[in-house]
């Protein structure tokens, strides 16, 4: 989603239901398509905004299921219109202060290879371009050979 969709959506939301359980991808978490990568607290303010509060009574419960993705096990809270029976009824997991990162999430399989494929086809034939530039300006037609490196 687009970060200017990040208020019509809360909007949108907060107007349909007095409790919201809401999952958004975190600075980063990687992951297909994700574009608008923001702290919980990122969303938690905008949902202040329409007066709702941020309830970290979810994740307790499914933090060691591993039947759960990592990424809902991290980022999934449940927000609540000020006033709701839910809004003070249960003790929060971790204070808004703390965020909790998933080391599935902060230390998978982040190789170079994993990474490149993240970023798509495209990325990784500018990159060929840029190196077939380079080769051209230093007069070779092919990628170094191992003998010739050293």
């Amino acid at each position: 989603m687009p970060p200017r969709m990040a208020r019509p959506l809360v909007e949108w939301l907060t107007a349909a239901a007095d409790r919201v359980v809401f999952s958004a991808a975190t600075p980063g978490q990687g992951g297909k398509g994700h574009i608008n990568l923001q702290p919980p607290a990122f969303w938690a303010e905008r949902f202040e905004r329409q007066g709702f509060v941020r309830r970290d009574v979810l994740r307790a419960k499914i933090l060691h299921d591993r039947d759960v993705p990592a990424w809902y096990r991290q980022n999934l809270f449940l927000f609540v219109k000020a006033g709701c029976d839910l809004a003070a009824d249960e003790t929060d997991f971790l204070p808004p202060e703390f965020e909790l990162v998933q080391t599935e999430i902060a230390y998978g399989s982040r190789g170079v290879r994993s990474l490149l494929k993240q970023l798509g086809p495209a990325l990784v034939a500018a990159i060929g371009r840029k190196f077939d530039r380079l080769r051209a300006k230093n007069g070779q037609t092919q990628p170094p050979t191992e003998s010739q490196g050293q």
